[in-house]
Order: structure tokens, then C-alpha cells, then sequence
């Protein structure tokens, strides 16, 4: 059984860093159920006007992602990149998820500009463009 999707969208700062959307997704992450989060997501970036701002994915209430998901979180974070965005940090619960993912991240040389955590201080820091 499907477990629709339900997001949150808030702009947060914390000291010294970078404002950030904090984009919170719980149940299932498909194409279609990530279309409002897209849409709500470009009308936020458009607000900002060019600002820079990070971004983070906290992904550690969904339940399954298909291609179609995660080609629309892909297509959220390109459709930002010549808006502002300077980095953008990946919030997941499984430990392996974080080492698989920052291993793909160093092979394209881009561990200055995507994060992977599953500790939601280091996220929120990476993601507000705080080195630690």
C-alpha cells in the first residue's frame, strides 16, 4: 500500500550561515507525488531573487523513492542552481546510505556542494554553508 506523500518547506538560517530551505518529505517519493514540492519549491526560489541560500533534504521519514522521485529531487536542486543555491545537504536515517553516498559525491568531486548525514546538526550546518 502507497503512503501518500507529505512535505514542509521552511527557510531557516542558523548563526553565521547561509538561509536554507529545509524540505521535509515523509511517505512515498515518486515522479508525480514530488510534483507539488517542485512547484511549491521553484515559487520559494523565485522569491528569493538570486540570494544565495542552501538546501536540505530531510528524507528521513520516506518510506520508498523510485527513479521518478529522485529524478525530481535532481530536477528541484538543478532548477535552483543558477538561482542562488551553493550547497545542498541529504538528512537520511541508514548510516550505509551516508558512506555510499559521500563515496559517489568524492568520485565527481563534489563534496563542497552535496553532503550526505544522518546527523541532523551536521546537515543543518552543511546545508548553511558551515564547514565543521
Amino acid at each position: 500500500m502507497s503512503t501518500p506523500l507529505k512535505h514542509q518547506i521552511k527557510l531557516e538560517q542558523i548563526d553565521q550561515g547561509l538561509a536554507f530551505f529545509n524540505v521535509k518529505l515523509e511517505g512515498d517519493l515518486t515522479a508525480a507525488s514530488a510534483k507539488p514540492v517542485a512547484e511549491e519549491m521553484k515559487s520559494r526560489v523565485e522569491k528569493f531573487e538570486g540570494r544565495p541560500f542552501g538546501l536540505l533534504f530531510d528524507l528521513r521519514a520516506v518510506t520508498s523513492c523510485d527513479e521518478g522521485g529522485a529524478s525530481a529531487m535532481q530536477a528541484i536542486e538543478m532548477g535552483a542552481a543558477d538561482k542562488g543555491l551553493e550547497v545542498v545537504s541529504h538528512l537520511v536515517k541508514n548510516p550505509r546510505l551516508v558512506e555510499e553516498a559521500r563515496k559517489a559525491t568524492k568520485e565527481v568531486d563534489a563534496e563542497k556542494l552535496f553532503g550526505t548525514f544522518a546527523d541532523e546538526a551536521a546537515a543543518r550546518s552543511f546545508a548553511a554553508g558551515v564547514k565543521s
